[in-house]
């Protein structure tokens, strides 16, 4: 470990896994809903928009916690 984490860098790395954890666990939410709303929205979503998404929210979560262990590293 480095002796002199980078804080900045440690600290966008929690924002985006936290933000695409949200994104996934919204997209999990409103798929698995049975309100009427959440089914209309995910009509409106889409399967393209939705997979879209998922993929953003993922992308979020691996580039997060690159970047949380990148700042653990020191590199």
């Amino acid at each position: 470990m480095s002796e002199h984490p980078n804080v900045g860098r440690a600290a966008l790395g929690a924002v985006l896994a936290v933000a695409g954890s949200l994104l996934l666990t919204g997209l999990f939410l409103v798929s698995n809903s049975s309100d009427p709303a959440m089914e209309q929205l995910m009509f409106r979503i889409g399967l393209a928009l939705a997979g879209l998404l998922s993929a953003l929210g993922q992308g979020l979560v691996f580039f997060g916690i690159w970047l949380l262990w990148s700042a653990a590293r020191g590199r």
